[in-house]
């Protein structure tokens, strides 16, 4: 059967922690729907791709200290896939 919920959001969690990791990315936090990824200098990211996400996500900023800071819908596992998912698109191929 389908693994319970709290499962399912350890499992997604686990899986953004590794990819931050790998992505060289300080910290994310949340604070309500607000998430604020701070990236090290020497982040494996793709700038190109950071910039179209801020250019096309309304109230969305990327500050001069590297921090991302972005509204996103819901909370919980959806905020977390949602996390997720923009680390997979800024991740240099």
């Amino acid at each position: 059967g389908a693994a319970p919920e709290p499962v399912r959001n350890l499992l997604e969690y686990a899986g953004l922690k590794l990819a931050s990791s790998r992505l060289r990315i300080h910290s994310i936090e949340s604070q309500r729907n607000v998430v604020h990824v701070k990236f090290q200098q020497d982040a494996a990211v793709d700038p190109e791709r950071l910039l179209e996400f801020v250019a096309s996500r309304p109230g969305a900023q990327f500050t001069p200290a590297g921090v991302l800071r972005f509204k996103v819908d819901g909370s919980g596992a959806g905020a977390l896939h949602e996390v997720r998912q923009l680390l997979k698109r800024l991740a240099l191929d």
